[in-house]
């Protein structure tokens, strides 16, 4: 491939990732269930042509990149890309975080199921609307500091423990929701080196 070719490959690719995130922010400000299920799948697809070009592109170093120790810039690339996907809805539709936490919050104790082989165990975890508020601005707070590579590890450890206490409060209750991602990813990022490069460390 030639380089004019290698660029142009590479700005379309990039676009559809760039078509991919307008996608996912106008997802959560949409009014309609027919405009989410419609921006859903565009923004689907059009992640799918991003990884289909990255691959054609890159695809004689897949067998490298698959062994070889990533750089810290492309690690901090990465946390880069991961908190600033979540932080987009979080700050540009607050009121899909609030719908997603706080109805749980005022439900009977009574309500809350046991989880397989782990029976009453949870029941002592405190659920209250202020404690749930001070709690998600933290976790805002160290969503922003992961995002721009503030106290990197420190801020990510945090991010990780306050998003496995808020995303737990609906599943305490026996609605699954499937936003592990939000706590397992950074979880891993938190013993990397993602603050080493693109941060403020």
């Amino acid at each position: 491939m030639t380089q004019h070719k290698f660029l142009n490959a590479h700005r379309i690719s990039f676009a559809f990732l760039g078509f991919t995130i307008l996608c996912v922010a106008f997802y959560f400000v949409a009014d309609t269930e027919s405009a989410k299920i419609l921006l859903s799948r565009t923004g689907l697809i059009s992640f799918l042509l991003f990884l289909g070009g990255y691959f054609i592109i890159y695809k004689k170093h897949i067998p490298s990149f698959a062994t070889e120790i990533p750089s810290a810039y492309n690690q901090g690339m990465y946390r880069i890309l991961f908190f600033g996907l979540v932080a987009l809805p979080v700050f540009i539709s607050p009121q899909t975080m609030d719908a997603f936490v706080y109805p749980w919050v005022n439900l009977p104790a009574e309500s809350r199921i046991s989880l397989p082989l782990w029976g009453r165990i949870f029941d002592w975890v405190p659920l209250d609307e202020g404690l749930l508020r001070s709690l998600i601005i933290l976790w805002k707070i160290a969503l922003l500091f992961s995002l721009f590579g503030l106290f990197t590890r420190y801020s990510i450890s945090a991010y990780t423990l306050l998003s496995l206490f808020i995303f737990a409060v609906p599943q305490l209750f026996g609605k699954i929701n499937h936003n592990h991602y939000w706590v397992l990813f950074p979880a891993i990022l938190a013993f990397s080196n993602v603050g080493k490069k693109i941060s403020l460390d």
